[in-house]
């Protein structure tokens, strides 16, 4: 952040001002976040469905949170996969680290698989409105990501690829 002015610093989020010449740029600095894809062992994505506080409505998504300052990306993807749907799993795998470091916004999200799942107790965190869970067939989650699903950026590239592969 060399020569930038912070104008706002949230915990999950970061704004800064940057003077050159006669423009100013903003940048928006993201918290380090990760993405749990659990794989059971009839090859489903399992899958949380979580009511939108905003909004009140349930949708579809992956575990997902945000990186603790001072926690390794993969102790947060255990400690999410548990909290929110109670599982652990003996098999990880860095799928993606998705880093943009260029431009206005500018974040890393890291993506596991884990697989070999061992079901316990959920714990979700009491701003969380989970509502259990739904495991998904890759051709499923292909489909779900092609209607929009799940967005478009690195969360939709990740399952593609993912789905793509698993399914040939």
């Amino acid at each position: 952040m060399t020569g930038e002015k912070k104008v706002f610093d949230g915990e999950y989020v970061q704004v800064t001002l940057e003077e050159c010449g006669v423009h100013t740029y903003e940048r928006v600095y993201l918290r380090p976040g990760i993405t749990v894809i659990p794989v059971t062992a009839d090859k489903r994505i399992r899958c949380i469905k979580e009511k939108n506080w905003n909004t009140g409505v349930t949708r579809t998504k992956l575990v997902s949170g945000y990186i603790d300052p001072g926690e390794d990306p993969l102790a947060c993807a255990k400690r999410e996969l548990s909290e929110e749907i109670g599982v652990t799993a003996e098999s990880w795998t860095l799928y993606l680290c998705a880093e943009s470091e260029e431009g206005t916004v500018q974040k890393k999200q890291y993506y596991f698989v884990a697989k070999n799942l061992v079901a316990g107790q959920a714990h979700p965190n009491s701003d969380e409105q989970i509502e259990g869970f739904v495991d998904l067939s890759f051709h499923e989650v292909y489909e779900a990501v092609r209607a929009g699903a799940f967005g478009t950026g690195s969360t939709a590239f990740v399952l593609l690829k993912l789905t793509s592969v698993e399914r040939q």
